[in-house]
């Protein structure tokens, strides 16, 4: 199913069924989506639901990760931090 990149409702539809569909089993959610804006810039969207404390924990936990990754000289930030 290919969407016009620029098509942000498509995009927010998408992400709030996947959230409702998902909810009843986490405490929080965080999706960070980055689209193309236009061919120099991107546009970036942040959609959370359940426990803000839990999504900044969880948030600040693997950026954390990723600063030790990058001081350690690891680049994939593909795994899951442990």
């Amino acid at each position: 199913m290919s969407q016009p990149s620029n098509d942000n409702s498509f995009i927010d539809a998408e992400i709030n069924k996947f959230i409702e569909h998902i909810s009843e089993h986490c405490d929080s959610i965080v999706v960070f989506v980055t689209t193309p804006a236009d061919g120099q810039r991107t546009e970036s969207k942040v959609i959370g639901h359940g426990n803000w404390f839990a999504q900044y924990g969880h948030v600040r936990s693997w950026l954390l990760e990723m600063d030790q990754r990058e001081k350690l000289g690891k680049k994939d930030c593909d795994e899951t931090p442990e």
